[in-house]
């Protein structure tokens, strides 16, 4: 059974790439041909200005998640969204961030103006507003938040998230001593960081995030290695660690597709060999594709269940108001033990079904 728990509405950067994923997205979902002519033109760019009317928080663009969950037969989606695309958590990144008046803490300062700009509730509100769509399709819709965690800030960020009620709460290191990894313009100065004291920071974090309780799942465990590849034979020790702690406190691993198309490495995350490791533990896992457009939904989902099923993973966990759901991994995709849904088709074949539900909007 195919579930994706980690899909985003929408984000940076604002560029002409942004443009191009839109409206490749778009096309892709509509079973539109880019005919490159005047008129086709003049169609990209009336499409992406209604996108930019509708906003990412609308039902226009969930529609095209939508019907991207039901051409690849998906039947669990999560939608989430960064904690750093809110207003509430303005004072949560502008202490533990290097947003200082240096280099790097100014390119940090000016990327959290640029993509914060919306609140959790308009968020849950748009999200809990399509639930009973999505299931008219058979396709259940689960929201949840990404949590960025740095060292020491259990307790403010419990406080933060209280008020607020997520099927589930994502947690994720992004950054290492305040600095984003993930952000090419801050590569220089981590060039100059030991690639090996990059990654002993980043672990002994991710533990303590493990160990906070706020969280439901892990995501994209090694996703430190976009700075650098380290030989994995030195990392065995910190993947025992990982997984004995994401067992001891019973928290649910995340197997990420993003890495393996957002960047130049071409891998899920965590590596084969940490989910090895993690898979021995005990310890349950989930599926995401870490799409951030309506034709990422569901990617490599075959792949990935495909890795679980060869180190002994017979199932894998959604979430729903913070309790786990169970989904069978045994044979290709059979009948579900826990929620009695059958899906036999591989995993590019649309059937007449799905067909006319597309056709449907």
């Amino acid at each position: 059974m195919k579930i994706d728990m980690h899909v985003h509405l929408e984000e940076g950067p604002y560029s002409n790439r942004f443009f191009k994923k839109t409206i490749k997205s778009i096309y892709e979902i509509e079973g539109k041909k880019d005919k490159r002519s005047i008129y086709d033109m003049t169609e990209k760019s009336e499409l992406f200005l209604k996108r930019m009317q509708e906003g990412d928080y609308s039902e226009w663009w969930m529609d095209h998640y939508l019907k991207a969950a039901i051409k690849n037969e998906v039947k669990v989606v999560g939608i989430i969204d960064h904690l750093y695309r809110f207003y509430e958590a303005k004072q949560y990144y502008k202490k533990y961030m290097d947003i200082s008046k240096s280099k790097d803490g100014k390119i940090q300062a000016r990327w959290l103006n640029q993509v914060m700009w919306h609140y959790i509730d308009d968020f849950i509100h748009l999200v809990e507003s399509q639930k009973e769509k999505w299931a008219s399709y058979g396709i259940e819709l689960r929201v949840g938040i990404e949590v960025d965690y740095f060292d020491g800030v259990d307790e403010e960020l419990k406080n933060l998230l209280e008020p607020y009620e997520f099927d589930y709460v994502v947690g994720a290191v992004h950054f290492n001593d305040g600095l984003m990894i993930s952000n090419p313009k801050l590569l220089p100065t981590f060039e100059k960081i030991k690639i090996e004291h990059l990654y002993e920071t980043h672990y002994k974090t991710t533990e303590l995030a493990i160990e906070s309780g706020l969280f439901d799942m892990m995501a994209h465990l090694d996703n430190i290695k976009i700075l650098g590849k380290v030989d994995e034979l030195q990392l065995l020790y910190l993947y025992e660690e990982i997984a004995k702690s994401l067992k001891t406190h019973d928290v649910v691993c995340e197997l990420n597709a993003g890495m393996r198309y957002h960047t130049k490495l071409k891998e899920v995350s965590p590596s084969k060999k940490f989910v090895q490791i993690i898979a021995r533990h005990g310890v349950p896992f989930t599926t995401s594709s870490d799409g951030h457009f309506p034709n990422d939904l569901g990617k490599y989902n075959k792949n990935m269940r495909r890795i679980l099923r060869d180190v002994g993973v017979d199932e894998i966990v959604g979430f729903n108001k913070r309790e786990r759901e169970y989904f069978s991994l045994t044979g290709e995709d059979t009948t579900d033990k826990h929620m009695g849904t059958q899906s036999n088709k591989n995993e590019n074949e649309e059937t007449p079904h799905i067909l006319r539900m597309c056709r449907e909007f």
